[in-house]
């Protein structure tokens, strides 16, 4: 069986969104925080996919589950993977059904056979479509080269056929993982030492789907943090105090998000394929790029922005103390002025007797 992952970010996801039915599933490949709640899936087979396919599976993964710290920025990720499947139409010359369908141009979820009740009422202008893939086990390179389908999946031309970079060999003989930044195609047979039943099972597909994802996630989380640091920026005019804040609260959260979630390498380094594989995807994503400019950007404004409040501070220091000198210069300045009535309503016989005694009370007197 052919099978074709289509991966949607949900823009507005709900709180409520219920799971009767779903299965979680296995994060073990993962390393560090992802594996604990950093990538959260939860699958349900549907019993009657829809007309034309044979397997119909939704896959709701939540990227980042506490990537919202301290408010200062919310880096959650909520992704929907559509699975379909369907066998492989007999002599077929180097694609398969699968792609043989969706390069038709049929990639929305509509036209698919999918509907409203199956992504439990949420409306399709919720859902970006963000990456794609397929895997495609009764295929292979066409003599060391792509075939012109999966060009045509992942480039809407042919061009790709001849770029051997696109191309990560696997250890299946003429197996291979083709790739570009929308998507990938993986052409390799089941594992023979590991019978498949007859309906096939998409277990890899699916981890590779959501390392894909992975990076995705990784892309919109480092933009939602751009775009924290430019409102935080354009709020200086407004209160400048406030936004410095802000913006350290921004380093503070990105630093947690990095300990918690964001590794060059995601995969459990026991896992040699695919590790392999993440990498290779990795090569076609901005993650790193955008990580590392938006770590530079907010290290030198965080740096900036703690400058400037200890310059305030310093300032409101010197305020402070200039108004001290000044209250104890005037509290010096009225008790003179007393000094000097309690000296002039004195007797002349007590008149000198006074002032020995108040010089003596300064520290001016023998």
């Amino acid at each position: 069986m052919d099978f074709a992952g289509l991966l949607f970010q949900w823009v507005n996801p709900r709180n409520d969104l219920r799971t009767d039915g779903f299965e979680r599933f296995d994060g073990k490949y993962l390393v560090g925080g992802l594996r604990d709640d950093g990538v959260n899936i939860k699958i349900r087979k549907h019993v009657q996919p829809p007309p034309g396919w044979e397997d119909l599976r939704l896959c709701w993964i939540k990227y980042f589950s506490r990537g919202n710290a301290a408010g200062a920025v919310d880096l959650r990720q909520h992704f929907l993977l559509v699975l379909l499947g369907q066998t492989a139409a007999n002599g077929n010359t180097g694609w398969g059904s699968v792609l043989d369908q969706l390069n038709s141009g049929n990639c929305t979820l509509g036209v698919l056979g999918i509907t409203s009740t199956d992504l439990q009422d949420i409306p399709y202008r919720e859902l970006n479509l963000i990456g794609k893939g397929a895997w495609l086990p009764s295929v292979g390179l066409d003599g060391g080269r792509i075939p012109e389908a999966v060009s045509l999946f992942l480039r809407d031309s042919k061009t790709l056929a001849r770029e051997k970079e696109a191309i990560l060999p696997l250890r299946d003989g003429n197996a291979a993982l083709v790739a570009q930044a929308r998507g990938f195609v993986m052409l390799r047979p089941y594992n023979a030492q590991s019978p498949i039943p007859a309906a096939g099972d998409p277990s890899q597909f699916i981890r590779q789907m959501s390392i894909f994802g992975l990076y995705k996630a990784y892309e919109q989380a480092m933009q939602q943090a751009t775009l924290a640091v430019a409102s935080a920026l354009n709020k200086k005019g407004e209160n400048r105090q406030n936004a410095q804040q802000g913006l350290m609260d921004l380093q503070e959260a990105l630093a947690e998000f990095d300990a918690r979630y964001y590794f060059k390498s995601p995969v459990d380094p026991t896992r040699h394929e695919l590790t392999k594989c993440a990498n290779f995807f990795a090569t076609y994503s901005t993650a790193c790029s955008q990580h590392a400019d938006l770590s530079g950007q907010i290290e030198r404004l965080g740096t900036l922005s703690r400058s400037e409040l200890r310059a305030r501070e310093e300032k409101a220091d010197k305020q402070r103390d200039r108004r001290i000198q000044r209250n104890m210069a005037m509290i010096a300045v009225i008790a003179l002025l007393f000094t000097a009535g309690q000296l002039l309503s004195q007797p002349p016989d007590q008149f000198w007797e006074v002032l020995l005694q108040w010089l003596r009370l300064i520290g001016l007197g023998g």
